[in-house]
């Protein structure tokens, strides 16, 4: 049966709800999670997240919230992310200038509020980095708009370029 994709769409339903799941969880797999449009050719309505959680999975769905809440705290200047990438856990974060240091209320290790990397007690971050190249290394794969995998026991980083969403971690 054809259904509306939003309450907004003007145009008569176009697909099925097995293929409009299909075409919103690839969507979501392949990372186009920020602005998801409805599908009907010439229809440029954005689905809101009410019409996302209509059609997509309860996991897609949660992953889809994920990103999407990641995405406004990640505009806090005081939002940080534990460094330690098997921990994964963002909060926002109150330092001070002479202690620019914090504590990760998940696993509890120490990160630099300046860096953005591991706590650094004794060094400047700029000493910190130049001891340590494989931050570099890090900091690379963020330049070039990496993400880290989802899966909480992986966490290494993606770069997806084009081709399906499917990705088998090793």
């Amino acid at each position: 049966s054809e259904l509306q994709t939003t309450d907004k769409c003007q145009h008569d339903p176009v697909q099925c709800r097995d293929c409009l799941r299909r075409d919103l969880e690839g969507r979501i797999n392949a990372g186009d999670w920020r602005s998801i449009k409805c599908p009907h050719q010439g229809c440029n309505e954005v689905l809101t997240p009410r019409d996302v959680d209509k059609f997509v999975s309860p996991e897609i769905f949660r992953a889809y919230i994920k990103e999407k809440t990641f995405e406004a705290l990640s505009h806090n200047p005081k939002y940080r992310v534990c460094h330690d990438s098997s921990c994964g856990n963002g909060q926002i974060v109150d330092v001070r200038d002479s202690d620019p240091f914090w504590a990760c209320s998940r696993c509890r290790k120490l990160s630099c509020f300046l860096c953005k990397e591991i706590g650094h007690r004794g060094e400047t971050c700029e000493q910190s980095r130049k001891l340590n190249p494989q931050r570099d290394q890090v900091e690379a794969a963020r330049r070039k708009k990496c993400k880290r995998c989802p899966k909480k026991d992986c966490r290494r980083f993606i770069h997806k370029i084009k081709g399906c969403a499917h990705m088998t971690c090793v």
